[in-house]
């Protein structure tokens, strides 16, 4: 289950990052024409706090959700969940 929800954090940052950097991308080069930057900077502090918080956020709903089930048997859930 953990090695799950690691997956899902690793997916979603996989998907997000690349499309941040092309919003950040757009939105200095916008900026641009108003302002003059001398080069183009990335704000690696915002983003590795957003990847700790995606972090964070999974890991709290695996261990809400381990401790949902822990107490039935895990096949039991599964088919209470699917009726």
């Amino acid at each position: 289950m953990f090695l799950e929800s690691l997956f899902f954090g690793l997916k979603s940052l996989i998907y997000a990052l690349p499309v941040s950097f092309c919003v950040i991308f757009l939105i200095s080069r916008s900026i641009a024409n108003i302002m003059k930057f001398s080069e183009f900077l990335i704000p690696w502090n915002s983003i590795i706090i957003s990847v700790v918080g995606v972090f964070a956020l999974v890991l709290s709903t695996m261990m809400y959700s381990a401790s949902k089930i822990k107490k039935e048997n895990i096949l039991e859930a599964i088919r209470q969940e699917n009726i």
